[in-house]
């Protein structure tokens, strides 16, 4: 047997009846009865080999022995509970890096929407970012890079949790004057009758525009132009060049407000955005936190641009 074999509990309990000069104080600030305190002294004596204190008819005081084990319990105690506070402290989210992925849109309108209160609850909470494309984002979740994705969600993935939180409605962008003239709506094929401008594959717009052209036109289609994010999708509508689709949420958070923008119908098409993690993963303290506070935030805020609707 060896003193490292000591239980904490057995080292509070020595540290005590010394601090105590006694059993019967001792044993009320542990909570414990006198015979089990006496028989768990007993047990830590048997443990190390040696008798740790000396008992009298007035007192308890440590033995030589006792004397030294007490210098190593106080320490390892101090660093137990510095340890177990810092523990403490992450359940709680007092400190601690949470890594999210998302869509450029989603950071740009909806992080702004949950950081103010997020930050005001845990301000030891720190958040590296990283947006991008809908693949990529994936990709970064997957890859360990980030903990929580805000993307859109398609339930095509069996290794990822989605959890829905936004509703966004699709509209057909073009440069003023319209093609369109002064409608509200056109339909599907109408936007394709048009020179047509989209995201590059991978992306969750051009997920959604390649199914939507097959079920409509029966074809792929020729594209008028493509890009790899909505800000250059932007810039070529803004040129003339032809129309594009987007959802509502990035108009807003690309500020693409001098476009024209109309419903499209036959069919309505909407896109689902969500918080997305890795199904056999535990989510952290602090990513449950933000989880809660961004669906909050979503519920209570009415700040969400035109066409975008809480799940």
């Amino acid at each position: 047997m060896s003193a490292a074999e000591l239980t904490l509990w057995h080292m509070r309990a020595i540290r005590e009846v010394a601090r105590c000069g006694g059993f019967t104080t001792a044993a009320r600030h542990l909570f414990v009865s006198q015979s089990s305190l006496t028989r768990l002294i007993k047990e830590a004596e048997r443990i190390v080999g040696a008798q740790l204190l000396d008992r009298t008819s007035r007192t308890v005081v440590p033995t030589p022995a006792g004397l030294r084990l007490l210098e190593a319990i106080d320490t390892v105690l101090e660093v137990h509970t510095s340890r177990m506070s810092t523990v403490d402290a992450f359940l709680r989210v007092e400190w601690g890096v949470l890594g999210l992925s998302m869509l450029p849109s989603v950071a740009a309108v909806v992080l702004p929407l949950v950081l103010p209160d997020l930050q005001a609850r845990h301000p030891g909470l720190r958040l590296s970012t990283w947006d991008g494309p809908a693949d990529e984002v994936l990709a970064h979740l997957r890859q360990g890079k980030a903990e929580v994705a805000l993307t859109a969600c398609t339930g095509d993935d069996e290794d990822l949790t989605e959890i829905p939180l936004l509703r966004e409605r699709l509209v057909a962008v073009s440069a003023a004057p319209s093609p369109w003239g002064q409608r509200d709506s056109v339909t599907w094929q109408e936007l394709f009758d048009q020179p047509l401008i989209t995201t590059r594959r991978g992306t969750s717009i051009r997920s959604i525009v390649d199914v939507t052209r097959a079920a409509v036109t029966g074809a792929e289609g020729e594209l008028a132009a493509e890009a790899s994010t909505v800000a250059t999708v932007g810039g070529l509508v803004r040129s003339g060049i032809g129309v594009s689709v987007l959802p509502a949420l990035e108009l807003a958070g690309y500020g693409l407000h001098d476009l024209v923008a109309v419903a499209l119908t036959e069919p309505v098409a909407e896109r689902t955005l969500g918080i997305v993690h890795l199904a056999e993963h535990s989510l952290s303290p602090a990513a449950t936190v933000f989880v809660a506070a961004v669906r909050t935030a979503l519920r209570q805020d009415a700040r969400l641009p035109a066409g975008v609707q809480p799940r």
